[in-house]
């Protein structure tokens, strides 16, 4: 079941939501350790999951072997992955021109790197 909720976060949450779930848990772990089961914190963070969750909800295929699962397919009607973003062939949204936008933007410095490096 662990494994199925993982991958469901992984397509339906932003890798920041993720990442700071992860961090939260930990938190709410040492809380819940030292009985602190009714304080101001524990609720937000109930309150955070609570909110993060109300998307998770998908299909999942399974291979269940010898002490092994394995996820072969998930959907969920709220995944953020579109195969119109991923696709270089078919560029729908324009993601390729926003891209060398991005890349031109993110080059610069190393653009200026570079020329200071030959007037050295």
């Amino acid at each position: 079941m662990h494994k199925c909720l993982k991958a469901l976060k992984q397509i339906c949450w932003t890798r920041e939501l993720y990442l700071e779930a992860q961090k939260l848990s930990d938190v709410f772990g040492v809380l819940i350790y030292d009985g602190q089961y009714f304080g101001d914190l524990k609720e937000a963070i109930d309150s955070f999951f609570s909110t993060a969750s109300e998307v998770l909800s998908g299909e999942l295929i399974l291979k269940i072997s010898n002490r092994n699962v394995e996820i072969l397919t998930r959907s969920s009607p709220y995944s953020l992955y579109s195969d119109k973003v991923v696709s270089f062939e078919n560029d729908e949204i324009g993601i390729n021109k926003a891209a060398l936008g991005y890349m031109t933007i993110k080059g610069i410095s190393d653009l200026q790197l570079g020329l200071r490096k030959e007037r050295i």
